[in-house]
């Protein structure tokens, strides 16, 4: 788990460093040409940055090891940062749809040149490689907060084309696609957001991860197992905590029962890496069961 921690840490700082620089870089060309859409896509990828530090955050508690107060370990700070990022969402995407109102009410003409196409251009290739990367990353690792950011950034790239479609337009006498294409920006950002939210929410309301049925089928196929009932799993596919009852011949000893009770274990751990602990009830075989 610490390796987890630790690869998931260098990879946000990593593709942090390189959000900062995306941010500078279109911010300060979108002031120069007064590109409202280009204003709105470097205040996006200013809150990838913000993510990145988010989740940062978020490992770094993670980690930290059981205590009195948290004897389940502090992994929800995973999900809980990954709530943040996706209400950063959210709120930026109403502030650029409040931009783009603004500007229709009082219309103003962007000068796009040359240096626009470039780091626009430049920037969305940036942004290929840091979502490809991230989600390729955030699989191997069984990171939500990895594939979260990599959802995050992949919006990035569609935004980034919006804004090359601005520039033709503007180029072809229409300024007021600009802020038509800032309230498109602000619906795929609150799109990405909303998204996020209900995915990571089942997480932290402790939704089932593993298939009841499928725990049922393989602890079945163990000797000395008559039946299970009461399965229940929570936790993420990071880490997950799983419980149930087994029920086994009520004649045999407190040891076999153990014995059944460990294999149980071992098996659901061996078949779902990501399984944390499991707590097996042994109980007796009753004709009524």
């Amino acid at each position: 788990m610490n390796e987890y921690y630790t690869q998931v840490r260098s990879i946000l700082v990593y593709i942090l460093l390189i959000n900062l620089l995306v941010v500078v870089v279109k911010m300060t060309v979108g002031f120069i040409s007064n590109s409202l859409s280009m204003i709105s896509d470097s205040l996006h990828s200013l809150l990838d940055a913000s993510s990145n530090v988010i989740g940062l955050i978020g490992i770094r508690i993670a980690r930290r090891k059981p205590d009195e107060d948290h004897p389940y370990g502090h992994t929800k700070y995973i999900p809980l940062a990954t709530l943040l990022i996706a209400v950063l969402l959210v709120i930026t995407a109403f502030e650029v749809f409040q931009g783009a109102i603004a500007r229709f009410i009082t219309p103003v003409s962007p000068e796009i040149t040359v240096v626009n196409w470039i780091v626009m251009c430049a920037t969305m290739g940036v942004n290929i490689f840091i979502s490809r990367f991230e989600k390729r990353e955030g699989i191997k690792y069984n990171s939500s907060i990895l594939v979260a950011d990599s959802a995050h950034t992949n919006t990035d790239i569609y935004v980034s084309l919006s804004v090359i479609v601005s520039f033709i337009l503007i180029n072809l006498g229409y300024p007021l696609f600009d802020p038509v294409i800032s309230v498109l920006i602000a619906i795929v950002v609150f799109y990405t957001g909303a998204s996020i939210i209900k995915k990571i929410t089942g997480e932290l309301t402790d939704s089932l991860v593993i298939n009841s049925d499928l725990i049922k089928k393989i602890v079945s196929n163990i000797k000395g197992v008559k039946d299970i009932h009461k399965i229940r799993s929570r936790g993420s596919a990071t880490e997950c905590f799983v419980d149930l009852h087994v029920i086994v011949d009520r004649s045999i000893t407190v040891e076999a029962g153990h014995d059944i009770s460990i294999e149980v274990e071992n098996i659901l751990k061996k078949t779902f890496p990501f399984i944390k602990d499991v707590t097996v009830h042994i109980e007796p075989y009753l004709d009524n069961n």
